[in-house]
């Protein structure tokens, strides 16, 4: 793991997660406590029915593979023009005190990409964060473990996009042809490490960062955070990444 990149996980105290609570009233077995960033923050009771106004149901775990397959094939159907008809308005109506994603999605901060349009997937389906790069900051790490630990998501989606303007802006910088002024200088160390990798690769360098990209913050999640490098060993989650194309729309599968 590069020292650029590098963050360490702090040992919160247990509580009675998402997950545990299943295992605890009989879709797992036996009754498991397990570290939560909410009951590191908030400092009150922490139960699942406390936190999110339910309590989840057998119904709504979806294991991994499904998790991955939902997602690619609502993308197909975003592709292909044949994305579902829904009523926003009726489901916002709905949620005010519960949320059931299935599937975390790490992405670029890009106003041309909308995670719930190019999935087709309702709200609430998808707990969203995104930053310039998608790379995996000490902040963006919380919330993915809050998604994972918490709302007990089975899928974590690392989507970077073709001709990403951050990365971009990173590699001038790095080769000394623009300056980044304010707090846009920290984007090059989290982003350097996958343009060093590829820099004398064959192929255009910047589509070469963008996916060197993609795997880097994949290899980072499991490797700074032990409630997702649990979880993965436990096989209730996923990683995966993929490389949203501005022109088709279509999201192709990088690890």
């Amino acid at each position: 793991m590069s020292e650029s990149r590098d963050m360490n996980v702090g040992k919160p105290p247990v509580c009675l997660c998402r997950r545990s609570f299943l295992k605890y009233t009989g879709f797992g077995g036996v009754m498991m406590g397990t570290p939560s960033v909410l009951a590191q923050t908030s400092g009150g009771n922490s139960s699942p029915a406390n936190r999110r106004g339910t309590q989840p149901s057998e119904a709504q775990i979806i294991k991994p593979k499904d998790a991955i397959l939902q997602l690619m094939t609502g993308n197909q159907r975003f592709v292909g023009g044949l994305s579902k008809p829904r009523d926003f308005l009726a489901q916002t109506k709905a949620l005010p005190f519960n949320q059931e994603p299935f599937a975390a999605v790490l992405i670029c901060s890009d106003a041309r990409v909308s995670p719930e349009v190019i999935f087709d997937t309702g709200l609430g389906e998808l707990f969203v964060v995104g930053v310039a790069g998608n790379i995996v900051t000490p902040e963006g790490l919380a919330s993915l473990e809050y998604a994972v630990d918490i709302l007990g998501v089975s899928l974590i989606f690392v989507l970077g996009h073709t001709r990403c303007g951050s990365i971009e802006t990173v590699i001038e910088a790095v080769k000394g042809e623009r300056e980044l002024p304010g707090h846009m200088g920290s984007l090059v160390r989290y982003i350097e490490p996958a343009y060093q990798k590829v820099l004398k690769h064959e192929g255009n360098l910047l589509n070469n960062t963008i996916s060197a990209n993609i795997l880097l913050s994949i290899e980072q999640l499991p490797a700074s955070s032990k409630i997702i490098s649990r979880n993965l060993k436990e096989e209730t989650l996923a990683i995966h990444g993929g490389l949203y194309d501005l022109h088709s729309g279509k999201v192709s599968l990088q690890a």
